[in-house]
């Protein structure tokens, strides 16, 4: 059974590599978020290409990675610091290419760039330097990953404003910008200026300012997504809205329209889900939301919709806290165990099927 590794040789990109060079079966058991979706496809198609036989899988969870791992001996984790053979690198697909290389093979440095952005991490390394090589520069507009705006405003996770969810009001937002059918750098500094305009125009400026700049002058990406920034929104949508059909559409021939459509798909429930969010009076507020994970409604009502220093979300088995101040881990801590807390000091996830006023009642007595 595997068990908490300590730091040793098998957690370098050569060690991991010659660990499953080795493997009669290769588990690989990856974080469910954007850039453990990035890891786990780079580092399948690596092992695909050396004939290593490979079971792959995704784990919301360090118990449940735990479980996993339990399985097999011949494993490696990616994003968890759980196991004995750990690639718990910043930032997950960044790690995965590295092991990919040294097995060999010629991994995807986009994919793998987009994961360390899904990651909330700078690109660097290996990948990125390949990831210039094949075209990577910086360029105006928005950090979407289709050429077709409307489609990008209405669904993107980065921005919420009153064009997103519907490519509808999203048109009728462009249409007084009368942009041309090909956007060039004048035309996509325009439409970047005019959604920045549009989005921080809230309760809380201050906060939508800061958030709008990763939605705009994003790095065009080397892959059949527009841009990096782009791409890493469709890999943490996809993996919010169904991870193990993600992941399969990664593998072999990537099936890029099964991605995009998860990417519409959740870019429509998540800003259906921020919209319903109730105003709130004082610092606290609060939402349920039933279709999709808590994260990202907490994170774009914080930054766009409610006027609370501190946004509550309770979603399927987990709830979220986004806070104005760097006080998010410690508060669910007076509820909930450290180690059962992922993310952030301003965006934290416990996963919990406590009733979230029952959590407010301990983390918040005198709201």
């Amino acid at each position: 059974m595997a068990t908490t590794g300590t730091p040793d040789e098998n957690w370098t990109p050569d060690g991991l590599a010659g660990h499953l060079r080795e493997a009669s079966l290769a588990r690989v058991v990856s974080r469910a978020d954007g850039d453990g979706l990035a890891a786990a496809a780079i580092l399948g198609r690596a092992l695909a290409a050396r004939n290593i036989p490979r079971h792959l899988s995704l784990s919301p969870t360090v118990a449940d990675a735990t479980t996993r791992l339990s399985e097999s001996s011949t494993a490696v984790t990616l994003g968890f610091p759980v196991g004995e053979h750990v690639c718990d690198a910043e930032a997950a697909a960044l790690c995965a290419y590295a092991v990919a290389r040294e097995l060999g093979t010629d991994p995807d440095p986009g994919l793998a760039i987009a994961g360390a952005v899904a990651a909330d991490i700078e690109p660097h390394g290996p990948a990125l330097d390949a990831a210039r090589e094949r075209g990577l520069t910086n360029r105006a507009g928005l950090a979407i990953p289709t050429t077709d705006p409307a489609v990008g405003l209405a669904h993107t996770g980065l921005v919420h404003a009153d064009f997103s969810g519907s490519v509808e009001a999203a048109s009728d937002f462009l249409a007084p910008l009368d942009l041309p059918a090909e956007l060039e750098a004048d035309a996509n500094e325009r439409l970047a200026s005019a959604v920045a305009l549009a989005a921080t125009d809230t309760a809380r400026p201050d906060r939508a300012t800061r958030a709008i700049e990763a939605a705009i002058a994003p790095r065009s990406s080397p892959t059949d997504f527009e841009t990096v920034e782009g791409y890493a929104d469709v890999l943490n949508a996809s993996a919010a809205m169904a991870p193990g059909r993600a992941l399969a559409a990664l593998l072999g021939t990537p099936e890029l329209a099964t991605l995009r459509t998860l990417w519409e798909q959740y870019g429509t429930a998540l800003h259906r889900a921020v919209d319903d969010l109730a105003p709130s009076a004082g610092p606290v507020a609060m939402g349920t939301v039933e279709a999709i994970p808590p994260r990202d409604v907490a994170r774009l009502g914080r930054d766009f919709q409610v006027d609370a220093d501190r946004l509550y979300v309770a979603g399927p088995g987990a709830i979220t806290l986004a806070t104005s101040e760097v006080d998010a881990r410690e508060r669910l801590e007076i509820e909930f165990p450290s180690e059962a807390i992922t993310g952030t000091d301003r965006l934290a996830t416990v996963q919990t099927e406590t009733d979230l006023e029952t959590v407010l009642t301990e983390v918040e007595p005198t709201r």
